[in-house]
């Protein structure tokens, strides 16, 4: 006959033990093989763009060019995700992050993100003759920084709009117009994008 001793004090320690050693484990190896993903973002844009992330991360944080990373400047934001709106030519980087509290205090961020923002203006200075007699007549406007072609379009009296020119030129003369009223407006393009159309 022999006399088995449980100390319950030295299990539980032990247990204790083993449960924050998995914690720590769990807390390092789940972000490197489960969530360490990178936000999702266009790689590039003409300034209206949206940024998601994986829901595992807390918030989100953005850095602009070189400089320093800080909560996102404007945008709507959603359930892992913002959009932007009207953002102004440059780089735009963003990561995402999450906080640990247990075992110990950590700061998690995730890979980062990268877009380049080339955003066109509309042309400024749209002119056109307040009345003219004989239907001939020019329009033109203001050239635009990094835009290689502008798209004049044209509307007669109260029908729809119509393209009459898509050039890179910054003008264009009309001749032989029958009476009747005639509204312009124009859109600068890149080889990639477009701006909104001038008012």
């Amino acid at each position: 006959m022999f006399l088995l001793t449980i100390n319950a004090s030295n299990i539980v320690a032990r247990l204790n033990i083993v449960t924050r050693l998995t914690a720590v484990i769990t807390l390092l190896l789940l972000p490197l093989f489960v969530q360490a993903q990178a936000p999702t973002v266009p790689s590039s844009s003409n300034g209206n763009y949206s940024v998601s992330w994986n829901a595992y991360y807390m918030f989100l944080e953005e850095k602009v060019g070189s400089g320093s990373w800080g909560s996102p400047a404007g945008g709507t934001a959603g359930t892992n995700t913002i959009s932007f709106t009207s953002k102004a030519s440059g780089t735009y980087s963003y990561r995402a992050a999450r906080i640990e509290f247990y075992p110990y205090f950590y700061l998690f961020y995730s890979p980062v993100a990268t877009t380049t923002v080339i955003a066109i203006q509309p042309p400024s200075n749209l002119t056109s003759p307040a009345n003219d007699s004989d239907g001939a007549y020019t329009v033109s406007w203001n050239t635009v920084s990094g835009a290689t072609q502008y798209q004049l379009q044209e509307k007669i009296g109260s029908g729809s709009w119509a393209t009459v020119q898509s050039t890179s030129a910054n003008s264009k003369a009309f001749s032989g117009k029958a009476n009747n009223s005639y509204q312009y407006r124009v859109n600068a393009c890149s080889t990639v994008y477009s701006s909104t159309r001038s008012k």
